[in-house]
């Protein structure tokens, strides 16, 4: 498979190179879209004329239909009155969305039929159909004859029949389906405004259909509010009744189980609670008492435990015990008598007399301190027992009360719950009383949600078929298929067309073009009558029109003159070149141009040989009328010298030599390949500055490839537009001694006009009427 791709260059050549033959990624841009929709330009146009022909004939052929209109407006549902104003609900989105459900639905549609009784009308049961739904029809109810034909149904055995009411029944539902079908509902911008259309071949029909809609709507609204709020008061009603009688019997247990439970409280408390509150408050401080005098006596014991000694050693002044401040007056006397003892024995020795004095006062003084502390410890001892007494007493007094506590708490809880299940049937008992208010004030109050803005009226002009509509589609249809069609013709497109093609594709030098030439300037009868022997050669006259003189400003003779420097330009002086004219294909016109290259190659030549290499079709021999004149089949022979056999073309230094055509070879190849017509063209080559050989095709026979070896140079002529790539690539390939000797490509036949639309902008075929006064 060819990959797709745009036959066309860039419009800058110098950033994109065209694709090779056999394909490859190409960038598209927009100046090859536009060229191939130029090079395609009448496949497009046919496509369109072809669909607004059909366009036309489905105006013709398709009756009218109208289109009735109405616009409503949903309005919020009512809940009630507040102050004697109604209260409406603002309508949502969902609310929208569900009304044009509730227009599409099949109940709806029902009604509409009823109203109108549309099953009975043959208008819209059995309307006018357009050719195209007719022909449609037919071949919908032949494909399915034919598949029940292969598919047969099961026989059930006869049937019963059916009655008048499932015949009526199955025609409205038939009448339905095609309401919901044809029924349109649009919403209006974001507002909760609707617009409800019906199409039909009847106006009057229409504006009915589009009413009664309305119309339907509407009441099944007011049906489906007071319906809907009549069950719900029902069941509102009920249920109060139950939530009043739950709600009394849940009052009176709770009484009951909290006067049976015997539960007094003050404030939030029950009196067992502030009694266990008190009591454990009274044991704390009753503890601390007895913590208080039990460290009071351990510090007395320990004071008494140190004895008389240690008092009278200095501690009775650092004492520090609780109690009486007699003790702590007794103990500072005691330490100012012991400092005032030291003072004496530091000032005036241990021997003084007043030492004595105050050691018998000291000694008194520790004996009285001692025995308060006795005392002391006694009355602490006391307290003690007193203090652990009463909390002895504080703790029996706890149990049985914090025992009474705990049951009564339990009975609080248990009535908790009980009153919080009255409380909570109380407040569903008033939200179901406030629901069933609103309830009864809505169905009292309830209207309708729709409101007509704008009712149907009959349509004046018809909606359908739209002649503007059909030929836009139409157009838009066809340039659709025309451009797949186009672009199969690009995918498709194999053919040599540019220099690009040539250079980028091929990889071979490009020669340039060779378009037709007028009819006047050729003259393919040979006039042997007036041959006539010249005089500088020896050889027969015949007369030949060749381009270079008798059109020599055309860009045929340029492209001639391009050869000429080219083949000049890569053997610069060497003389006597043998140049190969050859083509894929047959009949593209190698033969003419072969002709004609010889005669502009004789202009700046001294001379030069045109040799028929082609004894198959022996077309230049028959387009010169080499016949009568010499046979290259003696030469090579040997039975004629290949002098004696030329022809000259009058007006020019071209000499021809070709074939008889008396006698059918029977081994072209193995003529051309013999060691006498090698010699022959060695011979030619050293007398003439040119030898230029017509070599049969490349494709079909191996008659030219027996020369190649035995010419210079190679000009491979392709016909523009015909000569596919693939071809010629795979010819180079198998031919290598082929691609050496090749001089380059010449397109033939070329549109020059046609031309401009495969190449881009800035290439020189797109000038050719600016560069037309130089071919004039």
């Amino acid at each position: 498979m060819s990959d797709f791709r745009f036959r066309m260059s860039d419009s800058d050549t110098r950033n994109t190179a065209n694709p090779q033959p056999g394909g490859g990624d190409v960038l598209i841009d927009f100046g090859k879209l536009a060229q191939a929709a130029r090079r395609q330009r009448r496949v497009l146009l046919l496509w369109i004329a072809g669909f607004c022909v059909l366009g036309l004939v489905y105006l013709a052929t398709t009756p009218p239909s109208y289109r009735a209109a109405a616009t409503v407006l949903l309005a919020g549902q009512s809940t009630g009155q507040v102050d004697n104003v109604a209260v409406t609900e603002t309508v949502s989105d969902a609310s929208v969305e569900t009304a044009q459900q509730v227009f599409r639905s099949r109940d709806l549609a029902l009604r509409v039929d009823d109203i109108l009784a549309l099953r009975e009308k043959a208008a819209f049961m059995t309307p006018p159909a357009s050719l195209a739904s007719r022909t449609l029809h037919t071949l919908t109810g032949t494909v399915r004859a034919a598949l029940d034909m292969l598919s047969p149904k099961p026989d059930f055995g006869p049937g019963t029949g059916g009655s008048a009411d499932a015949a009526d029944q199955a025609l409205r539902d038939k009448a339905a389906r095609s309401l919901q079908g044809d029924l349109i509902i649009e919403r209006i911008g974001r507002s909760t405004a609707l617009q409800i259309e019906f199409e039909s071949h009847d106006p009057a029909l229409a504006a009915q259909i589009v009413n009664a809609y309305t119309e339907a709507y509407t009441s099944d609204q007011l049906s489906t509010t007071f319906e809907a709020t009549t069950r719900t008061t029902k069941f509102l009603q009920t249920r109060l009744a139950d939530l009043e009688t739950d709600a009394r019997k849940a009052a009176m247990d709770a009484e009951t189980f909290r006067a049976k439970a015997g539960l007094v409280a003050t404030g939030d408390r029950l009196i067992t609670e502030e009694n266990l509150n008190r009591l454990n408050a009274e044991l704390s401080m009753a503890r601390a008492e007895a913590a208080r005098s039990r460290a009071l006596v351990a510090s007395y014991d320990g004071a008494l435990a140190r004895g008389v000694a240690a008092l009278t050693g200095g501690a009775g002044g650092r004492l520090s015990l609780p109690g009486d401040t007699r003790l702590t007056e007794m103990g500072q006397a005691l330490s100012t008598l012991t400092q005032r003892r030291d003072g004496v024995m530091r000032n005036f020795g241990a021997d003084h007399p007043q030492i004595a004095v105050l050691d018998a006062q000291i000694e008194q003084s520790a004996q009285r301190l001692y025995a308060e502390m006795e005392r002391q410890a006694e009355v602490a001892r006391g307290e003690l027992a007193v203090a652990e007494a009463r909390v002895a007493s504080l703790r029996d007094a706890i149990v049985p009360l914090n025992e009474e506590n705990s049951e009564a708490l339990r009975a609080q809880i248990e009535y908790r719950l009980l009153k919080q299940r009255t409380d909570t049937l109380m407040r569903l008992y008033e939200t179901f009383l406030s629901q069933f208010q609103g309830a009864e004030q809505l169905r009292l109050y309830s209207g309708s949600q729709i409101r007509v803005l704008t009712p149907a009226e009959i349509p004046r002009g018809a909606a359908s078929p739209s002649a503007k509509r059909v030929l836009a589609l139409m157009i838009v249809l066809g340039l659709m298929a025309g451009l797949a069609h186009a672009g199969l013709r690009e995918w498709r497109e194999r053919y040599v067309r540019t220099a690009a093609d040539v250079t980028d594709g091929l990889k071979l030098r490009f020669l340039g073009y060779l378009p037709p030439l007028p009819v006047a300037g050729r003259n393919y009868e040979a006039a042997p009558e007036s041959a006539k022997d010249t005089a500088a050669m020896g050889a027969q006259l015949i007369q030949y029109p060749l381009a270079h003189i008798t059109a020599p400003r055309t860009r045929y003779s340029e492209t001639l003159r391009t050869i000429r420097h080219i083949s000049s330009t890569v053997l610069p002086g060497q003389g006597g070149t043998v140049i190969g004219v050859t083509s894929i294909l047959p009949g593209v016109g190698k033969t003419a141009l072969a002709a004609d290259l010889a005669g502009i190659l004789s202009v700046s030549s001294h001379n030069v040989l045109l040799i028929d290499g082609d004894p198959r079709s022996q077309q230049l021999s028959r387009l010169l009328g080499l016949g009568a004149k010499g046979d290259l089949a003696e030469v090579i022979e040997g039975s004629a010298d290949w002098r004696d056999c030329r022809v000259s073309i009058a007006g020019t230094n071209v000499e021809a030599i070709g074939w008889s055509g008396k006698a059918t070879l029977s081994h072209p190849a193995d003529v051309l390949s013999s060691r006498m017509m090698r010699e022959f063209l060695i011979a030619a080559a050293r007398e003439y500055s040119h030898v230029v050989v017509d070599l049969g095709p490349l494709g079909p026979v191996v008659d030219a490839r027996e020369l190649i070896a035995l010419v210079d140079q190679v000009v491979l002529l392709a016909l523009w537009g015909k000569t596919p790539y693939g071809l010629i690539s795979e010819t180079l390939e198998q031919e290598p001694e082929l691609s050496s000797r090749v001089l380059g490509m010449v397109l033939g036949d070329v549109d020059m006009r046609e031309l401009k639309n495969y190449v881009g902008p800035a290439q020189v075929e797109s000038f050719d009427e600016e560069l037309a006064p130089y071919f004039e």
